[in-house]
């Protein structure tokens, strides 16, 4: 049996190439684990509650999920070497995403949700035609699924409510099923008119069959109801809050529309933020839950705040009776979740993540910087 150069040399190019791959992998690895800030160890509640898409909407600059026994966290912070996508799990933390080399002095780490059991990286607004998710052992991107143009008009945003994912395209709304895409509602011209805005500042909340829409209309916000699986009918709601201040968060809780909006151009969150509470209803009236808060979040008709109005600190009110209670005010939040019914998670203002439980007693720092 003659064994030629060419075959010799292809063994090598193979061998050259399996090695090479081994140590970028390895590399990887390695980078991940020593630039790893604090391996941080946690054992999470399995008592989870479905709260993933409020987690995601009213937390507009941060990102945790709970998948089984571990969370995944967006550290962001302007250093190459710690910021990133984090999974913590009872046996330590890792980076198992970088952020984009495009920019070295202010890298991003990616907003994520969750979407059929993965981690999908939320897509930039404006042109989406394809879906990526995490390779944990690569730490790399790796792409989920293509989303192709709906009779010429490109995908600009796209939204995971609980099994559902919807896209936005030209004038309608569509909803994703493993590979197929199906129109369910067509948009009235005047949110289209205004839909950079809208999306842009999420000025929109998927229920189970109804999209909410809110826009100025003269001097007062509108709360526009689509129906989504009906006759595509539209209600309207009339709102107290003016025009000129700047809507940035919209949830729906049981009957209420809850609203946090800032001055336009207040330079201070806790200078003019404040949070209304709309009934979705005959009545249709405008309450102030406070005029001095800023983080915020909900779940099963109650409001988790943080603010001037808790004294610096995390309380819960009764979004009904408008009851509320100090949980701790210890911290500076910009984000709360509520991933389970024993935990509220909370970051500071160092993107540092912990977690309370309900009554306050005990607080947690689940992951920090060294």
């Amino acid at each position: 049996m003659t064994i030629t150069k060419g075959k010799i040399c292809s063994a090598s190019i193979l061998v050259i190439a399996v090695l090479l791959a081994f140590i970028v992998v390895l590399s990887s690895q390695l980078f991940v684990f020593i630039h790893s800030p604090n391996i941080s160890k946690v054992t999470v509640s399995n008592h989870t509650v479905d709260n993933s898409y409020n987690n995601k909407v009213l937390n507009p600059t941060a990102s945790l999920i709970q998948k089984n026994n571990k969370l995944y966290y967006k550290y962001q912070q302007y250093n190459y070497l710690t910021c990133g996508v984090y999974e913590i799990s009872p046996i330590g933390s890792q980076r198992i995403l970088c952020p984009s080399c495009s920019n070295l002095l202010y890298p991003t780490a990616d907003d994520f949700f969750e979407y059929n059991n993965q981690i999908i990286l939320q897509p930039p607004y404006g042109g989406v035609d394809s879906l990526y998710t995490i390779n944990n052992f690569l730490c790399i991107k790796e792409k989920y699924c293509d989303l192709q143009s709906i009779d010429g008009n490109i995908i600009y945003e796209v939204d995971a409510y609980r099994d559902h994912l919807y896209c936005f395209s030209g004038e309608s709304v569509y909803i994703y099923d493993n590979g197929t895409i199906k129109k369910v509602a067509d948009l009235p011209q005047n949110i289209i008119d205004g839909m950079d805005e809208i999306i842009r500042s999420h000025r929109y909340y998927f229920t189970d069959d109804t999209l909410y829409f809110i826009l100025p209309n003269k001097e007062v916000y509108e709360i526009y109801a689509l129906n989504l699986y009906g006759n595509k009918s539209t209600k309207l709601y009339l709102t107290e809050i003016l025009s000129d201040r700047y809507i940035d968060r919209l949830a729906i809780e049981d009957q209420y529309a809850i609203v946090g909006s800032d001055l336009i151009y207040s330079s201070s969150p806790n200078g003019g933020y404040q949070i209304h509470r709309i009934e979705l209803d005959d009545v249709n009236s405008t309450e102030l839950l406070t005029d001095s808060g800023y983080a915020f979040n909900c779940y099963n008709g109650n409001l988790y705040i943080y603010g001037y109005s808790t004294n610096n600190g995390l309380g819960i009110m009764d979004i009904k009776e408008k009851s509320e209670r100090i949980i701790c005010n210890d911290y500076i939040i910009t984000s709360v979740f509520i991933l389970d019914n024993k935990w509220i998670y909370f970051l500071d203002e160092n993107h540092h993540l912990f977690r309370t439980n309900y009554n306050g007693n005990i607080i947690e720092k689940i992951f920090s910087t060294p």
